[in-house]
């Protein structure tokens, strides 16, 4: 285990199950750099979420460069 990871806490994981209710959800886990495409992620959800009130919910995770 790399020495700059930390669990999150009970409280922050409760916290984030609240946010998202029970929707499912996508989740992305690394870097944000432009190589990755995120853009692209971010606007395919976009329009999912435009089309479909009931689509999943993005969470994006990962360490800023």
């Amino acid at each position: 285990m790399p020495r700059w990871f930390r669990p999150a806490g009970t409280d922050r994981i409760e916290a984030w199950r609240a946010r998202l209710d029970g929707r499912p959800y996508w989740a992305y886990f690394g870097g944000f750099d432009p190589r990755k495409g995120l853009d692209l992620l971010i606007e395919a959800m976009a329009r999912a979420l435009a089309r479909r009130a009931d689509a999943p919910a993005l969470v994006l995770a990962g360490a800023r460069n």
